[in-house]
């Protein structure tokens, strides 16, 4: 009896190991509430799996640092930088880990939440008995030689111009409703082609603030429009106007008799050009040469991956929108399931899949679970379910039939 007793003890003892060894994997700080400026240390656990890892912060601006690429089966620490006040998603994420008996584990991730406050300062002395002004209106906005729209009002935060390709400069002037308050963005502008964003920041003697907004729209010379979805677009010409992404490189193509800038991936393979619609703004577009057609792109981007998001028809998931790093996401949802599902491809890998989005710790990770992605993209299987159900059914009432007739005729 007592042999049996130590075998069992012994074997409870190799499964705590193992369980152990699982749960080891993560990542912890001391405090997750610091001041900016000071440095944070998170510690990385890797005991029992080994592979190619990331630990990095979802707001560089509010958090700097981490390890872009290491290989690590042992303890180790990152370091963080707090820059300013806000929050901001560590996340330690492992491409295809693999355990002590060399199983491949999939791709894998851990997150934690830091929030960095501002320092407080003691240098000033704070009258108790003074009550400081939160007036931050304007009295008066305008630029000089033209009239804003609309006519310029107290309430009223954003305003529009319009002017000619010829204008190269604009003066901005304002006027503080309380001479307590202060005021930034007023003088004299540089205008580009397009739209130009102008911000007048009002900032009270309490310190709150309020912004009002200009956007001046510079007319282009000989614009080229094009179509999309109906709507009017006009192609930037401007290779200057087109942003730096990873993985693409400027180059220009032809579109009808003019060299136009694009970006070319040498990831997706998409030839990407900009189109600005009637408000100015610019977004960037998918142009497939031979159809001559553009598709909106846009990519997201988390603390582990930039994904290119893609709609996906055939799917028995509700098609809903969400907001991520304050773009709107097309995502789908399914009842009773606490996170989203995302389509769409790596921009480092070029690979399309599936991906759940966790809204409330802002992490995505591949989704692992190939049989339910096969019952999501397979609806042609459920139709074939439901034409041989029916072909069984026809097949029983003829049978019934003709069971019939055969027993009349006896």
């Amino acid at each position: 009896m007592k042999k049996i007793k130590y075998l069992l003890v012994l074997i409870l003892s190799i499964v705590i190991c193992k369980v152990n060894d699982v749960h080891a994997f993560g990542i912890w700080t001391s405090d997750t509430t610091v001041y900016s400026g000071s440095q944070i240390s998170v510690s990385i656990d890797m005991k029992g799996l080994t592979g190619r890892c990331t630990c990095s912060s979802s707001n560089q601006g509010v958090l700097a640092g981490g390890d872009d690429d290491f290989y690590d089966d042992q303890n180790g620490v990152t370091y963080f930088t707090a820059l300013n006040p806000g929050q901001s998603v560590v996340t330690l994420y492992c491409y295809n880990p693999s355990d002590q008996d060399s199983n491949d584990l999939g791709d894998v991730s851990r997150s934690l939440t830091i929030n960095v406050i501002a320092r407080p300062t003691y240098d000033e002395p704070i009258d108790v008995n003074r009550t400081y002004s939160d007036n931050n209106y304007l009295s008066g906005l305008a630029i000089d030689g033209y009239d804003l729209i609309p006519k310029f009002d107290k309430d009223t935060l954003e305003y529009n111009l319009e002017v000619d390709y010829t204008v190269a400069k604009i003066n901005v002037s304002a006027t503080a409703e309380d001479n307590t308050a202060n005021i930034n963005g007023v003088g004299e502008y540089d205008l580009e082609e397009g739209k130009n964003t102008i911000n007048v920041t009002v900032t009270a003697e309490n310190g709150n603030q309020r912004v009002y907004v200009i956007n001046v729209l510079v007319k282009e010379l000989n614009p080229i429009e094009v179509k999309v979805d109906k709507k009017k677009y006009t192609l930037v010409k401007k290779d200057t106007s087109l942003p730096e992404l990873e993985n693409y490189i400027k180059t220009t193509i032809k579109i009808g008799d003019n060299e136009i800038p694009a970006l070319k991936g040498s990831v997706t393979k998409y030839t990407l050009v900009g189109l600005k619609d009637e408000k100015g703004d610019m977004a960037l577009y998918i142009y497939d040469a031979k159809k001559n057609t553009y598709t909106l792109y846009d990519e997201v981007k988390f603390a582990n991956i930039s994904l290119y998001y893609m709609e996906k028809d055939k799917t028995n998931y509700k098609k809903t929108s969400i907001k991520i790093n304050g773009k709107n996401v097309t995502a789908y949802k399914k009842k009773g399931l606490d996170y989203y599902l995302i389509y769409g491809m790596n921009l480092k890998t070029g690979k399309i899949n599936w991906y759940t989005y966790d809204s409330e710790e802002g992490t995505i990770q591949k989704y692992l679970e190939g049989d339910q992605v096969k019952v999501i993209e397979n609806n042609n299987y459920l139709f074939l379910v439901y034409v041989l159900s029916g072909i069984s059914i026809l097949l029983m009432f003829f049978t019934s039939v003709l069971f019939v007739k055969y027993k009349k005729m006896n």
